[in-house]
């Protein structure tokens, strides 16, 4: 197996000084430390948008899939949560201008290997965002105002607000169809 990089995104608020995150992933602490921080109160979905970055990042094994725990403790501000990426999660091959893959000598060239190419990690559905169970100091949240899809509402992925001083738990699924250590060049055979 390779090792598989995660990005945790989102957006942190403080009015001044920097927010910390403590990040648990499937039972190991990966983060615990200051993040990018923007000057000013977290808004509201609907009010304003978030800037959604890259706040922090750590490794572990391809092999690691299905539901696995993840902990977020936020101190010195607030912070949108908004979803985790990694590579090895799919690859991009060269396409002519009606986007269909390029062939040469018999097979496809790629433009991005899996190791380069970052994506979510599951698979959005009506009934998931890839976070389920999620609690915020140990109750379900329920407020609009501490729930956003992100980017539009839809089926997309879920952002949650957690305050200075809370922790959201959840149970992150790591899909297996996901994980794609090498590209398919191969055309199909007429």
């Amino acid at each position: 197996m390779a090792t598989r990089t995660c990005k945790l995104y989102g957006e942190a608020y403080a009015s001044s000084g920097s927010v910390s995150l403590v990040v648990n992933f499937n039972g190991s602490e990966v983060h615990n430390g200051t993040v990018t921080t923007t000057a000013g109160t977290i808004p509201d979905p609907g009010t304003s948008t978030f800037t959604e970055e890259e706040l922090c990042s750590w490794t572990m094994d391809t092999s690691t899939t299905g539901s696995v725990s993840l902990s977020i403790a936020v101190s010195g501000g607030d912070l949108w949560f908004a979803d985790i990426i990694g590579n090895y999660s799919g690859y991009v091959l060269q396409v002519d201008g009606d986007g269909n893959p390029v062939e040469t000598d018999g097979s496809y060239t790629v433009v991005t290997e899996p190791v380069d190419f970052y994506s979510a990690l599951n698979n959005n559905t009506t009934a998931s965002d890839g976070k389920d169970n999620v609690l915020v100091d140990g109750v379900t949240p329920s407020d609009a105002r501490d729930i956003g899809a992100y980017p539009a509402f839809s089926t997309g992925d879920w952002a949650y607000k957690v305050y200075d001083g809370s922790t959201l738990t959840c149970d992150f699924y790591l899909d297996p169809e996901l994980v794609i250590l090498t590209a398919n060049t191969t055309p199909p055979t007429p």
